[in-house]
């Protein structure tokens, strides 16, 4: 049997983000005066290069429709929570694209910290009774069937961001008045596809779908929260049917899914159960992808020197676990970006390279190879 090569290229990037609200509802423990202005920042429109291609670009900063901005003391004691939305109190500072401010009312002022939550779309997320800082982390915001196919998520959230203490009276008697930049986060990842069938005298291979599963359904807060989620998308999500024939598939995203290390050696290994990073070595809830097609023998060539090919093929389905590395790693961490490259040259073979990309810093796995699940001679 003729061998087929596959070389899936996997690249994370790590994105930089930022975060930041015509009504205002407070929550507060007693009375509080100070002025709060927050200025969020806001990441770079997302570029993808794949290849000699180049992904969309995405701008956030015209997509913040309200804040929760919550404050707690260093001892972690709940302060004060107020929900702000509207144009009166948001908007762009000086025009830019990645700086967006917003102003509030009364906060204390006093060293503390202070987490942001930009478009939950919930105004009584948080009770006149307040919230522990820890069941803050663990709060949530839907991400229906688990993923988001057309359109970036705007759920973003920053803090802890430190707040020290300024003068006790502001001037003329108006109280302090205090400006807080807080750095804001997505809350999911971006994942981008694409593939290629790079070796026409061997075959050819067409692909029929691509598709996900075990997707959690919500996004928290913070990634200290992410352990709470027990809501996942197990059935699959399709991201990509018959018609993708090649080249660069939009970024979907999905919710951050810390699923921890395994124990495997090889790429093999990784899609073993009893080498993931569960309970005896299980891969319960780790996202994976499943990538289906046909691959076509080449016959010969016709009288235009053109590739010919058998009419029936070969049914192939390949599967890989995602995450930070080809061996042992299953965590899908917010705010990354992960670029998968499936470079086709056969029916019966996959060649995997992962490169990961983490500030300015890059290093390079080990080439591995991957069997098919499974193949169908039809």
């Amino acid at each position: 049997m003729k061998k087929e090569k596959y070389s899936i290229i996997i690249t994370l990037l790590c994105l930089c983000m930022a975060m930041g609200g015509c009504s205002k509802e407070e929550v507060a423990a007693d009375t509080a005066t100070g002025t709060l202005t927050l200025q969020l920042q806001l990441p770079p429109a997302l570029t993808v290069e794949v290849g000699e291609g180049k992904g969309r670009a995405v701008s956030l900063a015209d997509q913040i429709k309200n804040v929760w901005a919550v404050q707690y003391s260093e001892d972690g004691t709940f302060k004060k929570a107020q929900y702000i939305s509207g144009a009166n109190n948001i908007g762009k500072h000086d025009n830019s694209d990645y700086l967006v401010k917003v102003t509030t009312g009364g906060f204390y002022n006093e060293n503390s910290r202070f987490y942001i939550l930009v478009n939950t779309g919930n105004n009584s997320l948080i009770t006149d009774q307040g919230i522990t800082e820890e069941n803050l982390k663990k709060l949530t915001v839907d991400l229906t069937g688990g993923i988001s196919k057309d359109a970036e998520p705007n759920f973003l959230t920053a803090g802890p961001v430190a707040f020290k203490q300024l003068g006790e009276e502001g001037v003329n008697g108006e109280g302090v008045k205090a400006v807080i930049t807080a750095p804001l986060s997505r809350t999911y990842a971006a994942l981008q596809f694409s593939y290629n069938s790079n070796n026409p005298e061997e075959g050819k291979f067409e692909a029929a779908s691509l598709s996900l599963f075990n997707l959690p359904t919500k996004l928290t807060v913070h990634t200290d929260g992410n352990s709470s989620i027990t809501d996942f998308n197990s059935t699959g999500q399709e991201i990509k049917g018959a018609t993708w024939n090649g080249g660069l598939l939009n970024s979907v995203y999905i919710g951050e899914n810390l699923r921890g290390f395994g124990s495997g050696k090889t790429f093999q290994e990784k899609n073993l159960k009893g080498k993931g990073p569960g309970l005896n070595g299980s891969l319960d809830k780790c996202t994976y992808a499943v990538l289906t097609g046909t691959y076509y023998y080449r016959t010969g060539v016709d009288a235009s020197n053109n590739y010919t090919y058998t009419t029936n093929g070969i049914t192939v389905s390949y599967k890989f676990y995602l995450g930070g590395s080809l061996l042992d790693d299953y965590n899908i961490i917010r705010n990354t970006l992960y670029t998968v490259t499936i470079n086709i040259g056969g029916a019966n073979s996959a060649d995997i390279r992962l490169t990961v990309t983490n500030g300015n810093v890059s290093y390079f796995d080990e080439v591995e190879e991957v069997q098919p699940e499974y193949e169908v001679i039809l």
